[in-house]
């Protein structure tokens, strides 16, 4: 006998609707699922009681051939009753298939929706129609809802992941939900329209057009705040964070038309100060009335409170200042004990870490002035320049370590790659060069040059010029340029050398220039060709100012076989034009005058009468007035009147002077005429010789 199943559905929801004054609140979560009842009959009509069955439940799209479907679940066992009734929620079977993921993802606001029911009975499934489902209580109540003054929805899920409400657009997409830790919105990136994007506005009792707070669309999020609002303690913008305790909301991001705080817990103790930006956890924490600052970074100014117009960047950057204005600081730690300095610029990993009260400084590269406490009006740039300085002022310190050792030094300047790097509390240096000056601990040096003074130790007031000048020469007061000058001149003081090519240690006889400043003299090793051109005045001047026995100019030339042969002086005149030299010859000093015949003309026999003019010349004896010593010679203004070219005026000693050495043309022009009266006497007697002869005879 054939058996025959009928059915029949019994839908409804549980609701609960509290209506309290003006109050609207649903305080449970809508419940995922539906009741669904039926008495199994067969053919004959009669109920198919205490049975064991198989029911699936199934919801479509549509009742076409090939259904869309959205949800089916089977529910086995079931057991009918004595009535043959069952009893089963739709929603808590097993899944068997179907497009929605679980059964509270089913759309249930688009088009229609169908149950599909089917049972296994007697071996085989049996499909018992599509039945299209109405609008449940739920659904109704929720349309119907109006007119409320508040909504609250407590969820009691502990899956953080689960939404405690959400809404969804046409094609099952969350759009909106709201979840226990907070709310998420989600924004299609696809064409652009006025209603795109996420928007949260105001709305006031005029039908003026409503503002708009934040817009979220997907290239740009964008917040508006009233400015002429009075401001208040909800003024602007905020994103805090809460938690179970009771206590004060940390805020994450506060922007006001006057402040920019983005952080957590960043310039939430904000007073009076305007025109602040931060960005970081904890930036500016303790900012009250400080102003136009600019903090980026992880407890970025964290103390500043006061302190104005600083730009902090890095983590802990600025730390500590409280006070301090007009700094830039940008670098791990940067400036991290700054609490009053001011007008700083500090740049790098741990650059000026120390700094408290230092002002007007320049500290640039990792490290440099990382001690530098009080010190201000520097220049450090390299890293670790300037390292350890702790109050030294005025320095300028470039290059990495340049200076690096420095602690109490002011007025130094030191550029190179370790330029000055262990001068430690002496200032008025001026070091430049790779490693110049590297190891020194004196003061009051100049040392250009890489290496130049590079292990000088405790030099004091030297002036090292040229490649290794100098390199380790360990005394005060030297003066040496040129390459190698002076490299290993050791222990000595007050030397002078001038040498780019030795680099040996016997300065004395290879240096081209080698000099004492305190044995006041000078040693040049080479020729020496000066060239001068002045008005007046001499060319050069040697003195000797010892006193009586003192020696003049000592000349060494030629060579060394017997007496020696060669010029010790030549002379010039302006146009280059060779005079004479002082010579030696055969260990005889002569001085030669230029006499050749080329160089003359309009020679003729001399009509100087000699012997007159040795008349005329007067011979005196004399002392000069400042000794007794009796002397023979001429008086230059007597000379003068009888032979002019004999005296010479030295119009800036204003004195007259006599060239012996003029007198000789002249003996020899009076000689030559006494030799002709002495022929001519000589001939005169030979006649009267033999005259007288011619009468004795007769």
């Amino acid at each position: 006998m054939k058996t025959l199943i009928r059915k029949s559905y019994v839908f409804f929801l549980s609701l609960i609707l509290v209506l309290f004054l003006t109050t609207f609140e649903i305080n449970a979560q809508v419940p995922q699922g539906f009741n669904y009842q039926a008495v199994i009959k067969d053919v004959s009509g009669n109920p198919v009681v205490s049975s064991t069955l198989q029911v699936k439940l199934g919801i479509l799209a549509d009742t076409s051939a090939s259904p869309m479907v959205l949800w089916e679940e089977l529910h086995n066992p079931v057991k009918s009753n004595s009535y043959g009734m069952i009893n089963l929620v739709l929603g808590t079977g097993t899944k068997q298939q179907g497009s929605a993921s679980t059964f509270s993802n089913i759309d249930w606001g688009s088009d229609q929706r169908f149950l599909h029911v089917q049972v296994y009975y007697q071996s085989q499934w049996k499909h018992m129609g599509y039945s299209r489902i109405w609008t449940v209580p739920y659904s109704m109540s929720s349309g119907n809802v109006n007119n409320l003054d508040q909504l609250s929805i407590k969820g009691t899920t502990s899956d953080m992941s689960k939404a405690l409400f959400a809404v969804r657009n046409q094609i099952g997409d969350t759009v909106f939900a709201v979840y226990n830790e907070g709310i998420r919105a989600w924004v299609d990136d696809g064409s652009k329209s006025l209603k795109g994007g996420f928007a949260i506005g105001g709305l006031g009792t005029s039908k003026a057009p409503r503002q708009e707070f934040l817009i979220i669309s997907p290239d740009s999020a964008r917040i508006y705040v009233d400015e002429t609002a009075a401001k208040g303690s909800k003024g602007g913008f905020a994103i805090g964070g809460f938690n179970n305790a009771k206590g004060t909301v940390n805020e994450f991001m506060f922007f006001t038309p006057e402040n920019y705080f983005c952080g957590h817990s960043s310039g939430q103790l904000i007073t009076t100060g305007k025109w602040n930006s931060t960005l970081g956890y904890q930036s500016g924490l303790s900012l009250t009335s400080g102003s136009n600052n600019v903090l980026l970074g992880y407890k970025s100014g964290y103390s500043t409170n006061t302190g104005s117009s600083n730009i902090f960047v890095g983590t802990s950057t600025g730390y500590m200042n409280t006070s301090g204005y007009w700094n830039i600081m940008l670098g791990r730690q940067a400036g991290y004990n700054n609490t009053t300095g001011y007008a700083n610029i500090v740049i790098g990993d741990f650059a000026g870490h120390a700094n408290e009260t230092g002002y007007d400084n320049v500290m640039i590269g990792d490290y440099a002035g990382g001690f530098n406490t009080t010190g201000s009006h520097n220049v450090f740039m390299g890293a670790s320049a300037g390292n350890k300085n702790d109050d030294g002022d005025y320095n300028i310190f470039i290059g990495a370590q340049a200076g690096e050792m420095n602690t109490t030094g002011s007025w130094n300047t030191m550029i190179g790659y370790l330029a000055g790097n262990q001068s430690a509390t002496v200032g008025s240096q001026a070091i430049l060069g790779y490693k110049a000056g590297e190891e020194n601990t004196g003061g009051w040096n100049t040392m250009v040059g890489s290496l130049a003074g590079a292990q000088s130790g405790t030099g004091w007031f030297n002036t090292y010029l040229g490649l290794a000048a100098g390199e380790q020469a360990t005394g005060d007061n030297n003066v040496f340029i040129g390459r190698w000058a002076g490299r290993f001149e050791s222990t000595n003081d007050n030397k002078f050398i001038v040498e780019t090519l030795y680099e040996g240690t016997d300065n004395y006889n290879n240096a081209l220039l080698y000099g004492d400043f305190s044995e006041k003299y000078l040693r040049l090793n080479g020729q020496l060709n000066a060239t001068v051109n002045r008005l007046s005045g001499w060319a050069a001047t040697f003195k000797n100012d010892y006193g009586y026995g003192g020696w003049g100019i000592r000349v060494q030339t030629g060579d060394n076989v017997n007496n020696g042969n060669g010029d010790f002086v030549d002379f010039y005149n302006a146009g280059g034009a060779y005079r004479g030299s002082l010579t030696m010859a055969n260990g005889i000093i002569s001085i030669y005058n230029v006499s050749d015949k080329r160089l003359k003309e309009n020679i003729r026999e001399s009509e100087i009468n000699g012997l007159q003019k040795l008349r005329d010349l007067k011979i005196k004896d004399y002392n000069y007035t400042k000794s007794s010593n009796i002397h023979t010679g001429y008086i230059a203004q007597e000379a003068m009147e009888v032979l002019p070219e004999m005296v010479a005026y030295k119009e800036s000693e204003d004195v007259y002077t006599v060239s012996y050495s003029a007198l000789i043309p002249v003996l020899h022009k009076a000689i030559l005429e006494q030799q002709e009266t002495i022929d001519a006497q000589s001939k005169k007697i030979e006649e009267l010789e033999s005259l007288v002869n011619q009468l004795l005879n007769k």
